[in-house]
């Protein structure tokens, strides 16, 4: 049985949308506390872990997390507003192979939150752990009911 869960992390078209009017501190579209929210609850409820597999997250891995960059800074900030602490960060390259090569180096349940359906979550496979959100509402309700669906299964399947 697994003793962590991780929560594999986009920020487009998770934590924001196509209407998303917040700007980052770069100009770039913010994202929306509403979304965090969702996001925490789920973390709170679950005990999961946070990795960013985000664009976002290469400003922590070229500044090696000693001077983030503007963008990164705000986003981890209103992750701590609510609660939610960014755990670790996924290397550069492909997210597929990057999320599998995480969960093979700490195993664990997982859930990734992704508006992009790669093909390299595929070909790493790890589309088992994908809920897919759209970019044009972001993270909803429904698709925190299927990441606790998927995080049931697993706990199921690790107990047989």
């Amino acid at each position: 049985m697994y003793s962590t869960t991780w929560v594999f992390l986009d920020v487009d078209g998770v934590l924001n949308c196509s209407a998303t009017t917040e700007l980052s501190p770069e100009g770039y579209i913010g994202v929306e506390d509403g979304k965090i929210k969702l996001l925490a609850d789920f973390v709170r409820e679950t005990g999961a872990k946070v990795v960013l597999t985000s664009d976002w997250k290469d400003q922590a891995l070229r500044f090696r997390e000693i001077n983030p960059g503007a963008d990164l800074a705000y986003l981890l900030n209103k992750l701590a507003e609510h609660g939610v602490e960014v755990e670790a960060y996924t290397r550069d390259g492909d997210r597929g192979t990057a999320v599998r090569d995480f969960l093979e180096k700490y195993p664990g349940r997982a859930v990734i939150f992704d508006d992009n359906w790669l093909h390299s979550f595929k070909d790493a496979g790890v589309t088992k752990y994908l809920v897919q959100t759209s970019p044009l509402a972001g993270l909803q309700p429904k698709h925190i009911m299927r990441a606790k669906k998927l995080l049931t299964a697993q706990m199921e399947r690790s107990d047989e």
